[in-house]
C-alpha cells in the first residue's frame, strides 16, 4: 500500500493534498531515473535493481507535504516545487543506498520479496552500487541553489553511517540501554525522515521560517523512531510474506530491539536472564517453537505492549509538534501519515 493510499482515509480533508501529491511523486520518480541512469553497461546491470528497492516513497511524500504545509500554493510555483522534488529525490537516493548496504551487513537474501543486490550479484557489487547511489544523491543535491542544504545532507548522511556503525558494535549486546537504542535509531532511521520534512519545508517556503523547519524536523524524528519501533514489532510478530523477509531476522543478527530491551529490564527477567539468552539463541537458529516461546515471554512482561505504547507516545508528540504550523489540509495529511506508521504491516 502506498503512502498516498494508506493515508487518504479522510478524503474530504486530504483530497486536494493527494491530487497534488501524485504528480509530485511522479516527478521524483523521473528525477531518480534521470540521475541513476547510465550508458555504462557494467553499471546499468546493477542499477536496474534500484527499481525493486523503491517502496512507499515515504520520504519524498513527507518532503512534498511538509513543503505544502508551509506554502499551500507550492504546486503553482514551479521553481519551489522543482526544488522540493529534488530534495525528495536526494533523500530517497540516500535511503536506497542504505538499503543496499543494510542487506550486505544483515546478510539478507531478500528485499521486498525479491533477491537483494548482494544475493544476485555478490557483496562487492552491492557495496559499490550503494556507494554509487550516495554519489548520485550528492551530485543531485549540488544542483540546488543553496550550499546550506548540501552541508546539511552531508552532516545527516555521516550521522546515518555513524548510527549504522554503532548498531554493528552493539550486536549481541543484550545489556543495551533504552538510551543507547534510541540514539542509534534516531541516527540510523529517524534522521532521514526528519531531514525530508525539514528540507522539504525549507525549499517549499516562500521565505525562511526556522520555527517551521524545526517543528517539522521534530515531527520527522518522532515519526521515524516510531516507524523503527513498529519495525521491531513486525520483526517479531509480522507476516514474513508481507515483510518480504523472514521473521526474527533482527534477533538472528544479534540486534537488540525495543521489546527485548524492555523485557530484559523487568524485575521478572533479571533473575532469569541466562535462560532468556538461551531462548534468543534458539530463535536465532530458526527454532519456530522457540520463537513462539519468545512471544509468550515478551507478552508476560508487557514488553510488546510497552514498545507499542512508546511508539504511540511518539506519534502523539509528532502530531502535537504540527501545532506550530498553519492549520491546512497538508498539516492534517501529515498527522494521518504519522498515524499510518503505527498501522502498517510491512
Amino acid at each position: 500500500m502506498s503512502a498516498i493510499d494508506a493515508n487518504a482515509q479522510n478524503t474530504q480533508a486530504n483530497g486536494d493534498v493527494v491530487r497534488t501529491l501524485r504528480p509530485a511523486l511522479d516527478r521524483v520518480a523521473h528525477r531518480l531515473e534521470e540521475h541513476i541512469d547510465t550508458p555504462e553497461p557494467a553499471v546499468a546491470k546493477f542499477v536496474q535493481h534500484v527499481e525493486h528497492l523503491r517502496g512507499k516513497m515515504l520520504r519524498p511524500t513527507l518532503a512534498f507535504v511538509s513543503g505544502l504545509a508551509v506554502n499551500p500554493k507550492l504546486p503553482e510555483d514551479d521553481k519551489l516545487l522543482d526544488d522540493v522534488v529534488t530534495v525528495g529525490a536526494v533523500i530517497e537516493l540516500i535511503h536506497l543506498a542504505t538499503l543496499v548496504h543494510d542487506d550486505v551487513l544483515d546478510e539478507s537474501d531478500e528485499r521486498r520479496g525479491k533477491p537483494s543486490v548482494h544475493a544476485a550479484h555478490g557483496q562487492h557489487a552491492a557495496i559499490i552500487l550503494g556507494d554509487y547511489l550516495f554519489a548520485r544523491s550528492f551530485h543531485l543535491c549540488s544542483t540546488l541553489d543553496t550550499q546550506a542544504t548540501a552541508l546539511r545532507v552531508g552532516e545527516i548522511t555521516a550521522l546515518v553511517c555513524a548510527g549504522e556503525m554503532e548498531q554493528m558494535g552493539g550486536r549481541d549486546d543484550w545489556a543495551m540501554t533504552k538510551d543507547d537504542y534510541f540514539r542509534i535509531i534516531e541516527r540510523k532511521t529517524a534522521l532521514l525522515i526528519g531531514a525530508a520534512c525539514e528540507l522539504g519545508s525549507r525549499h517549499g517556503a516562500t521565505s525562511p521560517n526556522r520555527a517551521h523547519e524545526q517543528a517539522l524536523l521534530r515531527y520527522g524524528l518522532l515519526v521515524g523512531s516510531a516507524f523503527q519501533i513498529q519495525d521491531d514489532l513486525l520483526d517479531l510478530a509480522g507476516d514474513p510474506k508481507a515483510l518480504g523477509k523472514p521473521a526474527g531476522r533482527d534477533i538472528a543478527m544479534g540486534k537488540p530491539t525495543l521489546p527485548i530491551i524492555l523485557h530484559l529490564d523487568t524485575a521478572a527477567c533479571r533473575t532469569c536472564a541466562r535462560p532468556f539468552h538461551a531462548l534468543l539463541a534458539r530463535v536465532a537458529e530458526g527454532d519456530e517453537d522457540a520463537h513462539d516461546d519468545l512471544i509468550d515471554a515478551l507478552d508476560s512482561t508487557g514488553s510488546l505492549a510497552g514498545a507499542r505504547d512508546e511508539a504511540m507516545s511518539r506519534i502523539a508528540q509528532a502530531i502535537e509538534s504540527l501545532g506550530a504550523l498553519p492549520e491546512t489540509p497538508a498539516r492534517a495529511h501529515l498527522a494521518a501519515l504519522a498515524e499510518g506508521a503505527l498501522n502498517r504491516q510491512a
